[in-house]
């Protein structure tokens, strides 16, 4: 994978609770329990595209209710920040569970 840089500014969003355990910008949950791009003790924080999708992922995880006192932010991308683009190929079982290899 090579490093590319945004051509735009883009924006994210992440919902939580201001006044909670964790600050709202704090990555404890992905080292506590391990998602699909993130293994135990490696912390990551994750956002969504668009609010409704970070408000799904919210609901989903609380079994259909939403915590109380909950604030979304909205993160801004500059252009010019670098990333890797993801490629199936190179990760054979990317998305089989266990969730290894992603």
């Amino acid at each position: 994978m090579n490093a590319q840089h945004l051509d735009r500014t883009l924006t994210s969003v992440r919902i939580g609770d201001p006044n909670g355990t964790y600050p709202i910008f704090d990555a404890t949950g992905s080292t506590i329990a391990p998602g699909r791009w993130n293994t135990s003790g490696s912390p990551i924080i994750y956002t969504s595209e668009h609010y409704s999708t970070a408000l799904l992922e919210k609901l989903v995880h609380g079994s259909g209710r939403l915590p109380p006192n909950q604030h979304y932010v909205t993160i801004t991308l500059p252009r010019g920040l670098s990333y890797e683009v993801f490629s199936e190929p190179a990760l054979p079982g990317w998305d089989s569970m266990p969730a290894n290899v992603s």
